[in-house]
């Protein structure tokens, strides 16, 4: 290549980083980033402010020539709130019991090519796969972007569907952990060489019957899709290497290749249930911005915790369905045990044998001794008969053909917890509009009717209806509000409106 030629490669290069990083501060400089850590368990909103510049550069990667870095410049081309959209925060705790060989010298630090695995990753190996010393392949880009096996567990036991689609598989950490838990996986990933490492440690985990591998880009996958109805996506796009933590946060943009938004859109279109893994210190102003383009009103933000060596938040998990608003708000943070010797402390609890057999026990004991020894499978086999035999609610896994030591669990219909209560949902969001965008301390007559009259209408209209009354300047919140709603939402509005008018008479005849 010529050194003309070379020098004008170069300039681009750091112009195009230079753009990006003066976009990035900018948004940053104009309204705080969102970080998990800062949410407290529950319900909270997330009302993202942009302009037009830094929100074509977010969704669609457009960089406009010189971008300003001053945030003052960037007020004048028009800051305005976004979208807003629902963030249910939950918090899980979880707990790795790391197994240590017994009588058994450790091995060296595995050497990768000419190099070698850094210290701190290699100590952690058990945490990343626990069959680690029976022949565990990773490439070195593997031991900083692999999923913990307790976090790939979780989330598993929280995708418990017929067909699940890993799209950014690498070796395999997520979806040999859906295989234990789904009927079937589908893992996409660019990389040959990952993806051959992915089959040989799912033979490993005896889990490679039920996973499919497949050499493609995921958007151009999820385009040209033609199989069996997708349950679920789930996405663990690369964080940039160990150096992302390095930024105050992180954006959906830090990772040019592959691109986070169009991953997303590509999932998106395939199947209406996504799980997007990101780092602990994202701004949660993008993903509300993602949802609520791709008509998500509502997300479940699930800070995951590690409790050892001392209690830190480790990552969080995103939940993009429709089934997030049916689940009820977060009111108890999730603690879990995982491990190794998950099986060694149920056998020798005081538990009596048919409860260990029960139907609720059936997963448990299935993922803990799975194709472990002949006790194991026969153990398992009791178990599943035993679930064949009673009436269980909800719908199961029916495979054709079920081997010994084969997984069939119940499917949920996503989420935490049971509970179907989204009109506790919708009178918290509206309570918490009224008081992010109230002008008054003291509640007013309006703005009271405004607080019930969004939880009156559905989530996204309620949401579509505050962000309209906020972009409406120079009127009061809760006026606005009934305004629009009295356009748009008639009925609700004349019964909100009876409902003030009969609670004012009331008052009225009291005093």
């Amino acid at each position: 290549m010529e050194p003309e030629h070379c020098r004008n490669e170069l300039n681009a290069l750091v112009c195009d980083f230079v753009e990006r990083l003066c976009l990035k501060a900018s948004c940053a400089a104009l309204q705080p980033p969102l970080l998990a850590e800062k949410l407290p368990l529950g319900l909270s909103v997330a009302a993202p402010k942009r302009t037009a510049a830094s929100l074509r550069w977010l969704l669609r990667g457009e960089r406009p020539a010189n971008a300003p870095c001053d945030p003052s410049e960037q007020e004048e081309a028009g800051l305005a709130v976004v979208d807003l959209c629902a963030l249910l925060v939950s918090e899980t705790v979880l707990v790795h019991y790391t197994p240590r060989p017994k009588g058994i010298t450790p091995p060296p630090i595995q050497q990768s090519g000419e190099e070698a695995i850094d210290e701190k990753y290699w100590k952690r190996r058990y945490n990343y796969f626990a069959r680690f010393d029976e022949g565990i392949r990773m490439d070195p880009g593997a031991w900083f972007e692999v999923t913990p096996e307790s976090v790939a567990r979780h989330i598993a036991d929280r995708f418990q569907y017929d067909t699940v689609v890993d799209g950014t598989c690498g070796v395999g950490g997520n979806a040999i952990q859906f295989a234990m838990t789904s009927r079937s996986v589908v893992a996409v990933d660019t990389d040959a060489q990952r993806l051959a490492d992915a089959r040989h440690n799912a033979r490993i985990y005896g889990v490679a019957d039920r996973i499919r591998f497949v050499h493609d880009d995921f958007v151009k996958f999820a385009d040209n899709y033609t199989g069996a109805p997708v349950d679920a996506v789930f996405l663990s796009p690369p964080w940039g290497g160990p150096g992302h933590l390095d930024c105050p946060h992180f954006s959906l943009r830090d990772v040019q290749v592959p691109d986070i938004m169009q991953l997303f859109a590509a999932a998106a279109k395939l199947c209406p249930r996504v799980a997007l893994y990101l780092p602990r210190h994202t701004d949660l102003h993008e993903v509300a911005i993602l949802a609520a383009q791709h008509g998500f009103p509502a997300v479940e933000v699930e800070k995951v915790f590690f409790q050892h060596p001392t209690p830190h938040l480790k990552l969080v998990v995103v939940y993009f369905s429709s089934d997030v608003a049916q689940q009820g708000i977060p009111k108890s943070i999730t603690q879990k045990s995982v491990g190794r010797d998950r099986a060694q402390r149920l056998m020798q609890s005081k538990a009596s044998v048919p409860e260990l057999l029960s139907a609720s026990a059936a997963g448990v004991l299935l993922r803990a001794v799975y194709c472990r020894s002949y006790l194991g499978r026969f153990v398992v086999s009791l178990a599943l008969r035993l679930e064949e035999g009673e009436s269980v609610t909800g719908r199961t896994c029916k495979a054709p053909h079920r081997g010994q030591g084969q997984p069939r669990q119940r499917l949920r219909s996503g989420g935490k917890g049971s509970c179907s209560n989204p009109v506790e949902i919708q009178r918290a969001t509206a309570q918490n509009l009224c008081e992010a965008f109230g002008t008054t301390a003291v509640e007013s007559d309006a703005l009271v009717s405004a607080r019930e009259l969004l939880a009156e209408v559905p989530l996204t209209n309620a949401l579509t209806l505050a962000k309209n009354a906020v972009q409406a300047s120079g009127e009061d919140f809760g006026k606005s509000i009934l305004r629009l709603g009295r356009e748009k939402y008639p009925e609700a509005y004349r019964m909100v409106l009876d409902k003030r008018k009969a609670e004012l008479m009331a008052r009225t005849a009291l005093t």
